[in-house]
């Protein structure tokens, strides 16, 4: 089966290409006024390109684990190029800016993946790695005022969204847990405490998902699986218990899904969706239904039309690492 070294070094390179990509770009600007006007790189200096901000962002976090996964890799010294060129203490200040000023833009999707790339880039650096040491500092304003984001709007959300696209809550928040994590032991367990507090209170009693009802024809994520990968990790031992009566029904989407349109933006999201179950499937010891899934996507990661290819490399990591 393939593993994350078979494509690192097809990967890091459309990853690279991809985070210095800034047109086609859907920035999701909201203009207050006619001199309202700005330029992905303008707005975003450190995650214009991928077309959007969230993928932006999602793609240097997997940058940083192929670097950091595969540090003698040939793509190594581009990588960190980029990674240096973009995540500079003056890039990140504007970024951290851009969030003060937009207090709810990228909720919770993009919210989570900054976090996760917060936390993978502590960790490297915790390992004794200057430069992830570095960037991981620089980027400490953006995440601390994200982290404070959700502390903040986790006790007013009345509802999860169990979507299988962006608004999905348990996704965001298992994105932000490792960050979350790593603040807790360093003394400041506020937002560690709001996300269990949360997924207790939005999810505990949930039972008999209904995995027969997905995907929704644009879904990437697996709602009912996203829901899973959040409380095994806030439960714990207590996660068997939980699963036994939420997840009898999962055989019905051990099948993956089918791709009839993998140039279509909206169609290729299918990918992901193959690519996030095989993710969800391996937390749960279900090894032939992610290495199906695997098999159905792996090759359409890259190659393809640039609505797919600025994004599913970030999956793709996830469900190999």
């Amino acid at each position: 089966m393939t593993a994350l070294h078979d494509v690192a070094e097809i990967y890091a390179p459309a990853i690279i290409a991809a985070v210095r990509r800034e047109y086609p770009n859907g920035p999701r600007h909201t203009m207050h006024g006619p001199d309202d006007q700005v330029t992905p790189r303008g707005a975003h200096p450190a995650f214009y390109g991928c077309f959007d901000w969230h993928s932006a962002v999602e793609m240097h976090w997997a940058l940083a684990v192929l670097v950091r996964s595969f540090p003698s890799a040939p793509f190594v010294g581009d990588a960190r190029a980029v990674l240096g060129e973009h995540l500079t203490a003056a890039n990140l200040r504007a970024e951290a800016a851009y969030v003060e000023a937009a207090p709810s833009w990228e909720r919770p999707y993009g919210w989570g993946w900054a976090l996760q790339l917060a936390a993978e880039l502590a960790e490297w650096g915790a390992d004794g790695e200057a430069d992830a040491r570095a960037w991981a500092a620089d980027l400490a304003p953006l995440a601390e005022r994200l982290a404070d984001g959700f502390v903040r709007w986790l006790p007013l959300l009345a509802y999860p969204e169990r979507v299988g696209m962006h608004s999905n809550t348990a996704w965001a928040l298992t994105r932000s847990l490792p960050y979350a994590r790593q603040q807790a032991a360093a003394g400041d367990p506020a937002l560690f405490d709001a996300i269990g507090t949360a997924a207790r209170r939005l999810y505990a009693a949930d039972r008999d998902y209904p995995f027969g009802y997905e995907p929704s024809g644009a879904d990437f994520l697996s709602g009912g699986l996203a829901e899973a990968g959040l409380m095994r990790e806030v439960l714990g031992d207590g996660f068997g218990a939980w699963w036994g009566g939420f997840g009898g029904a999962v055989d019905a989407i051990a099948t993956p899904a089918v791709i009839l349109n993998p140039t279509d933006g909206q169609g290729a999201h299918l990918i992901g969706l193959n690519l996030h179950r095989a993710h969800g499937f391996r937390a749960l010891g279900m090894t032939a239904a992610a290495d199906a899934h695997l098999t159905a996507s792996l090759p359409l990661v890259t190659g393809g039309d640039w609505m797919a290819q600025h994004w599913l490399a970030a999956f793709a990591v996830l469900a190999l690492r």
